[in-house]
């Protein structure tokens, strides 16, 4: 995979105008590597993005990863509350008539309409959240077999899969932790900079997140209230309905 997620290398113009050697140049370091590639949410939604990648990469093998589109608007409008790019006292039903573009982002039918202009069905493998959360270890060796890649041994490697709230990727908090963690380098090889790894330490990092979180953020947001999807569910079932006849799968639990 690239060094970073989001490369965005066909969703931004700016990005795009750099050409192909700059696109190429994430991927200098893995040129023997049997499969190699980028995950870039943008891709989904942003108009132009298959004209733009069919001619550079034709060949290419496209997941489309989706969640029910009221539970990603609502995690959308978390993430942008903790940016401070959305008011923590704007509902999260007023977010969305202000804002369409929460439920837009997952009108996922119109999505895959513009790339099946540009590719061919078998390029194009669709995962589902909900599988995700009932069998990481399907989900994920599902991807592997539609890359030809070995599949992934979840049981011997220890590896655990766990869901949970990104909340602490606030960039403020983010700062902060770089902050302390630039101060632990300048410590060279102390004390201190020799536990930076240790059980105590990462304690310690997550309690300090919860602390400057709940101070430079406010509260954490409530859950998504059980009766707002069937408020919100009008706006979005149209698209639903179109992407279950195209992919075959029952989405009824979107739809309830």
């Amino acid at each position: 995979m690239s060094p970073g997620k989001e490369v965005a290398f066909f969703s931004d113009d700016d990005l795009y105008a750099l050409g192909r050697t700059y696109y190429e140049s994430f991927f200098a370091d893995h040129a023997d590597e049997p499969v190699i590639g980028e995950a870039t949410p943008a891709y989904h939604y942003v108009p132009g993005v298959p004209e733009r990648m069919h001619p550079l990469v034709p060949d290419a093998k496209l997941v489309f990863s989706l969640r029910d589109p009221i539970e990603r608007a609502y995690s959308a409008y978390r993430m942008q509350i903790w940016k401070r790019a959305e008011d923590h006292e704007v509902s999260f039903l007023e977010a969305i008539r202000k804002n369409p573009r929460y439920l837009d982002h997952g009108r996922y039918a119109e999505q895959l309409v513009r790339y099946y202009r540009y590719f061919q069905r078998k390029q194009i493998l669709i995962v589902w959240f909900d599988d995700l959360r009932q069998n990481p270890a399907r989900f994920y060796n599902d991807i592997c077999a539609f890359l030809s890649i070995d599949r992934f041994d979840f049981e011997n490697t220890g590896v655990k899969h766990t869901l949970r709230s990104r909340s602490h990727g606030n960039p403020v908090v983010q700062s902060g932790l770089r902050t302390m963690r630039s101060a632990y380098d300048a410590l060279g090889r102390g004390p201190l900079a020799l536990i930076v790894g240790s059980q105590a330490v990462k304690k310690f990092s997550r309690g300090l997140r919860r602390s400057l979180l709940k101070k430079l953020t406010g509260s954490r947001p409530p859950p998504l209230p059980p009766e707002t999807p069937r408020m919100v569910l009008p706006m979005i079932e149209e698209s639903n309905n179109l992407l279950e006849q195209m992919t075959g799968r029952d989405l009824s639990t979107w739809n309830s």
